[in-house]
């Protein structure tokens, strides 16, 4: 099972009510084995910056977009 974000969390990180989010988000699947997927635009190297803090790669990218991804893991 997958869980799509897209770009909102990266945006709302300028006030940490994005950080707060994502963690809480990682904390309550971890054990589910989900992934959660993310696209951030290219230019936003903030949100990269942000999304590899918290342990998401880089998976593919498109002339806009770089998609990351987080695989947690299933007890």
């Amino acid at each position: 099972s997958m869980i799509y974000i897209d770009g909102l969390l990266g945006f709302l990180s300028l006030k940490e009510t994005g950080s707060h989010l994502l963690r809480h988000l990682i904390k309550s699947v971890t054990g589910e084995g989900k992934t959660i997927n993310v696209r951030v635009m290219k230019f936003n190297k903030s949100a990269i910056s942000f999304y590899e803090k918290y342990g998401f790669t880089k998976t593919s990218n498109d002339s806009s977009f770089i998609y990351m991804k987080k695989k947690l893991t299933k007890y």
